[in-house]
């Protein structure tokens, strides 16, 4: 697409002007403020409604000299394009500002801005006009194929290797690498192993993972395998010896058990342990005859006492609780009677002190307003009394009074009464322990002591029977702990030797497990260093295909990290002189020149695969010098100390603007007719 003209009415600082490069390169020269980068905000203005420059809340409005809106204008762009069919296509739009008057006032009142468009000069609707402008080309592809540093300094690399991609068409698939190299071809079986299609980096994050497992479990085996020697222990015998001396010490025990069964009570022992029980027998029976001979029911009568005398007492308390109350209760209405009375007595006392001489004109009161006066408080002082007298009868009366006196007296009666029965509680006590005090005791008579004496005897009879047999059956209980604990040690022994070929044979199956691990450990690393070497040869082949496209610019399409991996990039490099020698630099290392003479290559290649070419501005073109040749149109903002309008140059045809200080009145002059005069933004 060229740009044959682009006129701006009212736009910024620009009143007027006709610019027409009828599709051909084009250079704007002036001095800074000129209105230079005005002519391409007004070309994508006119596209988008938005600045080149990014501005944000961007308005093409013209201000005055405090930075104010001018108002009452029409600001408009009109842009003729000569699309890549050779079809001509002119695209207008106008901002206008929309105003009311206010009724009854007649002041103008500011409603709001109103945008018109135009196709070949026929109105449109807006989604209308944006289609038509994105039918040849959308916003970002505007910005990458008009600004040359967009693309590699603006763009996110994200973007950039998207299109990049596209742009270059690869078609190279993970079998094309596979296939460019003999050493790389058991990755095909690999990438099948696992039962599906794995990509190669699927499978390099499989085999990694493979490996950190792998090497966990094999650091952690010989940790085990030294665990499990040092727990072998050391025995001094053989299974065949240890199993032998247990079946002697088992054939002594038994021995030795046998003999301790044989071992009886004499007679004499047993019939002293009969006599024993007999005469506990015989001190039972005397207790239980002489316990019939002096019959005792003093404990049963003491206990029946006090649970009386314990429930009185506390009855006695309730009695004096509830008395304490009413006396409580008798002082209260004591002294709200001794209140009322007083109450009644000083209202009793009121006068009437009212004047009979009128408070406003200083004369007397006729007499019925004085009588009046009088008879109201007459009135009012009698109902006073009233309620006092009612209040003294509902609270406080000398009946009330006295009722609570008779049921103090009623229950200081009660109280009397309960005091009387509690003396005669204690008193009949008193009696029981003194008679239990003289009650014969059993332990006391002389039966208890004669059969005491004969058990003692007879206690004493056993127990040095008792001593003799314990004697003989020690020893026994002594040789049989030796013998146990001797077979108890052999047993130990041979449960040592067994845990020991037990450890013995973990520790084989330890090796071997150690073994296996390394042998797949060595398998995930071959799979990593084929993916490894898959990517450095994708790498190579994707990155000649792609600079393949281009003759300076060059693409670096991945980046090596510590750990040795890599990671997806797209960054612009760009060859420059250093030091007398060529090398490649990022985009953003390079000099300005090399920069520029990049970003057009990359404008033009990618121009050739969209099919389309769009007008490229290039602001500060004072900065550069041998531009490349491309197919799109350039236009060239030049600044220029010496043009203090603007000049434009148009394949050698130098074309200006005469600009009157304060207004911009532009018209097109040949060189001989042009005048400089200054411009006032």
């Amino acid at each position: 697409m060229k740009l044959l003209r682009l006129t701006l009415d009212n736009f910024r600082a620009i009143k007027h002007l006709d610019f027409e490069p009828e599709g051909n390169n084009a250079a704007v020269y002036g001095k800074n403020s000129t209105g230079k980068t005005t002519i391409y905000n007004a070309f994508t203005w006119l596209l988008f409604g938005k600045s080149a420059t990014g501005e944000k809340n961007f308005s093409p409005k013209t201000l005055d000299h405090t930075g104010q809106e001018k108002h009452h204008l029409q600001h408009k762009v009109e842009g003729v394009f000569l699309l890549e069919d050779d079809h001509r296509l002119t695209l207008t739009r106008i901002l206008s500002e929309k105003h009311t008057k206010k009724q009854g006032t007649g002041d103008v009142i500011f409603k709001g801005n109103s945008t018109e468009y135009y196709i070949d000069g026929v109105p449109a609707k807006e989604k209308e006009y944006e289609a038509t402008v994105k039918g040849i080309c959308d916003e970002e592809r505007l910005k990458i194929l008009t600004m040359p540093d967009y693309f590699a300094a603006v763009l996110p690399w994200q973007k950039r290797r998207e299109i990049m991609l596209e742009a270059v068409n690869s078609t190279l698939t993970d079998d094309d690498v596979i296939d460019s190299q003999e050493c790389l071809q058991p990755l095909k079986n690999f990438l099948l192993q696992y039962g599906t299609r794995y990509t190669v980096d699927q499978l390099l994050k499989v085999a990694k993972n493979e490996k950190q497992k792998l090497e966990k479990d094999l650091k952690d085996i010989p940790i085990r395998i030294d665990e499990a020697a040092k727990a072998i222990q050391r025995v001094m015998y053989t299974r065949e010896d240890l199993e032998q001396q247990q079946e002697i010490l088992q054939q002594m025990i038994a021995g030795l058990e046998e003999e301790r069964q044989q071992i009886t009570i004499p007679t004499a022992a047993a019939e002293n342990k009969i006599l024993l029980a007999e005469l506990q027998a015989e001190l039972a029976d005397a207790r239980l005859k002489f316990s019939q001979d002096n019959p005792n029911d003093y404990g049963e009568r003491i206990a029946r006492q006090k649970s009386e005398l314990s429930a009185n007492n506390i009855e006695l308390n309730r009695l004096m609780g509830e008395k304490t109350n009413l006396e409580h209760e008798e002082k209260r209405l004591k002294t709200e009677r001794e209140k009322t009375a007083q109450e009644y007595e000083r209202v009793q006392k009121e006068q009437w002190s009212g004047s009979d001489i009128c408070p406003t004109c200083g004369q007397p009161l006729p007499i019925e307003k004085v009588e009046a006066a009088q008879k109201k408080f007459n009135l009012d002082k009698s109902r006073r009394l009233e309620q006092i007298n009612v209040h003294g009868r509902e609270r406080c009366s000398k009946d009330m009074i006295a009722a609570v006196q008779r049921q103090i007296d009623e229950k200081q009666q009660e109280i009397n009464e309960k005091q009387f029965t509690i003396m005669q509680n204690e008193s009949a006590l008193e009696v029981l322990n003194n008679a239990l005090l003289h009650i014969p005791r059993f332990e006391d008579s002389e039966i208890f002591a004669d059969i005491q004496h004969r058990i003692a005897e007879a206690e004493a009879a056993v127990r040095s029977d008792n001593q003799d047999i314990a004697g003989r059956l020690e020893q026994f209980t002594i040789e049989l702990g030796k013998k146990k604990t001797a077979l108890q040690e052999l047993q130990r022994q041979v449960f040592v030797l067994d845990n020991n070929d037990m450890l013995h044979l973990r520790i084989q199956e330890l090796e071997a497990q150690e073994q296996s691990i390394s042998d797949k450990l060595e398998q995930a690393e071959y799979k990593i260093s084929l993916c490894d070497k898959f990517i450095v040869n994708k790498i190579e082949l994707l990155t000649r295909q792609f600079n393949s496209h281009f003759q300076n610019v060059r693409f670096k399409l991945f980046e090596q990290q510590i750990n040795g991996g890599y990671s997806e990039c797209c960054e612009v490099m760009v060859p420059c002189e250093q030091g007398g020698e060529q090398m490649l630099v990022p985009y953003n290392l390079a000099n300005t020149s090399s920069k520029m003479n990049a970003g057009l290559e990359i404008i033009d290649t990618l121009g050739k695969y969209w099919g389309i070419h769009l007008p490229v501005f290039i602001d500060n073109a004072e900065s550069y010098t041998g531009l490349p040749e491309i197919d799109s149109q350039i236009i060239q903002l030049v600044v220029s100390a010496a043009d203090t309008v603007l000049r434009i140059e148009v394949d050698n045809a130098i074309k200006g603007c005469l600009v009157d200080k304060g207004t911009m009145v532009a018209a097109v002059y040949e060189p001989e007719q042009l005048k400089c005069v200054g411009m006032d933004f």
